[in-house]
């Protein structure tokens, strides 16, 4: 297989370096990192190469470098992340919504903030 290695543009190239630092400085490191995937890579880094450098599994860093080439910078920034399904039917939202709005006094708390007794694993 053929590795990808990404041409870019002068400008291009002083705009990635810029929105690198940017993105570090805003601690958007994730970001960061697949900037600098895509600036070694047009250094002629391989996925493969680039991997241990950046500590990150080759395939993301291929996924990252064929975001780039799909989508340009857009490509590299966070997406929605979904997560773990909630157990929560919506009924049950809206009345834990409401439980949460009322705060902890008027279900017979003492204190107006909500506690809960450490974990087993934390005393």
């Amino acid at each position: 297989m053929q590795a990808r290695l990404l041409q870019l543009h002068h400008r291009t190239l002083d705009k990635l370096i810029r929105d690198k630092k940017k993105a570090e400085k805003d601690g958007a490191y994730r970001v960061s990192n697949r900037i600098h995937a895509v600036l070694l890579n047009h250094d002629g880094k391989t996925s493969g190469e680039i991997a241990p450098i950046l500590k990150s599994p080759r395939s993301s860093v291929s996924e990252w470098l064929k975001k780039y080439e799909e989508y340009g910078y857009e490509g590299l920034l966070e997406g929605h992340r979904s997560g773990r399904p909630s157990g929560l039917s919506e009924d049950h939202k809206i009345v834990l919504g409401d439980i949460m709005d009322s705060g902890p006094v008027a279900y017979g708390f003492t204190g107006g903030v909500w506690t809960f007794p450490p974990p087993p694993w934390a005393t």
